[in-house]
């Protein structure tokens, strides 16, 4: 996510305009019903808001599991938050692992 779609997410800082925007969780910084994930595709950092009611039960769940490394997509609209950060709202249950950077345990002992 270069500089170039840095921009395009500026672009759409249009809140009835969905956006998909996938990458690694770099940060996770959880404040009650709401969670900061810091996400990068290995160039560039976007921020998404997830709140609990944005994304139900199910989605919060999901969320709850999540760690650091994972690869996740959040589908939401771009916004500006207080201190200028951009950032996408989480909408729906649209925040998923793709992949995890964990490793699977064996079942041999």
């Amino acid at each position: 996510m270069g500089r170039e779609r840095c921009a395009a997410l500026e672009a759409e800082t249009d809140e009835a305009r969905l956006v998909a925007v996938p990458g690694r969780i770099l940060a996770i910084r959880k404040m009650g019903k709401a969670v900061f994930l810091d996400l990068s595709d290995g160039k560039t950092r976007v921020q998404a808001y997830v709140r609990k009611d944005g994304v139900g039960d199910a989605g919060w769940a999901l969320l709850e599991n999540l760690d650091l490394g994972d690869h996740v997509g959040v589908t939401g609209t771009v916004f500006r938050t207080r201190t200028g950060e951009l950032s996408v709202k989480a909408t729906g249950s649209s925040s998923s692992p793709s992949a995890s950077g964990r490793s699977p345990t064996s079942g041999t002992a």
